[in-house]
């Protein structure tokens, strides 16, 4: 089924581009924005229809969860965004306007590439927001 993801996502955040991103990589199911310092990733899933926000430093190995960073954030905005699952066209635009708007709203050390936010994501993981899943002194 084509949504016309790509098209509806650069919709939603062309913003990004008022702060020197530029789009970097277009798929059916993916879109990747790039500045000087940082990638933005903007993603959905083929098979559960799931939008998605993934980022990083350029010049590092690495890839965080938008997800996360508004949990540990912003908690009760994450909440608020629900599932995000797309089926339709509606759905995806709601849930790519929903995303950018989130990301406006928190995402400002990212789009800045506030090294501090980056360090601070290293360390953080789905369990640490889901205590119980883990067992009585269990770490990782």
């Amino acid at each position: 089924m084509n949504l016309n993801f790509a098209a509806e996502a650069q919709t939603s955040f062309a913003f990004l581009e008022k702060y020197g991103f530029k789009s970097a990589l277009t798929s059916a199911h993916r879109i990747r924005y790039q500045s000087d310092r940082v990638y933005i990733g903007i993603q959905r899933g083929e098979r559960d229809g799931e939008v998605s926000i993934s980022f990083g430093r350029l010049a590092m190995e690495e890839e965080y969860s938008f997800t996360l960073f508004l949990r540990l954030k912003n908690p009760a905005l994450e909440k608020a965004l629900g599932e995000r699952l797309s089926w339709d066209g509606l759905q995806l635009q709601e849930c790519l306007s929903r995303l950018a708007d989130a990301l406006r709203q928190e995402g400002q050390s990212i789009i800045e590439g506030t090294d501090e936010t980056f360090e601070r994501m290293r360390e953080i993981r789905w369990w640490h927001f889901q205590p119980g899943v883990l067992k009585k002194g269990e770490t990782h």
